[in-house]
């Protein structure tokens, strides 16, 4: 598998842990959780991390993905940590997140160990 599919199975892996913690949870829950908030924050930083993995030619051949939003979503909760605003994270959360897990899908190999957990 090529690095750059190895780092969508990463981005797409870590999306999916984040829909499916807050599957079934409303903003409210999210707001009032920060356990939750440190989890779905975390996963985001792994997803901008590997998408700044992936090489500028694949991005080139692929700009159904919004590769710069993700990799500066994963900058502002890394270096502006202060100024994360979770309204904003949860609107992410709610409109871009299952447009990045849809464009990401048709881009990621087949996982050996199976595809990213799904809530049941």
């Amino acid at each position: 598998m090529s690095d750059d599919r190895a780092h969508v199975l990463d981005m797409l892996a870590a999306a999916c842990a984040i829909r499916r913690f807050v599957s079934g949870r409303s903003q409210d829950e999210f707001l009032r959780d920060d356990i939750l908030q440190s989890a779905v924050l975390h996963k985001f930083t792994i997803l901008g991390a590997a998408c700044r993995r992936v090489s500028v030619a694949f991005r080139a051949e692929h700009p159904s993905v919004d590769w710069l939003g993700i990799t500066n979503f994963r900058n502002q909760i890394v270096h502006e940590y202060d100024d994360v605003n979770l309204d904003t994270v949860w609107k992410i959360l709610e409109t871009d997140l299952p447009v990045a897990i849809a464009a990401l899908e048709p881009l990621a190999p087949e996982d050996p160990d199976g595809p990213p957990s799904e809530p049941s």
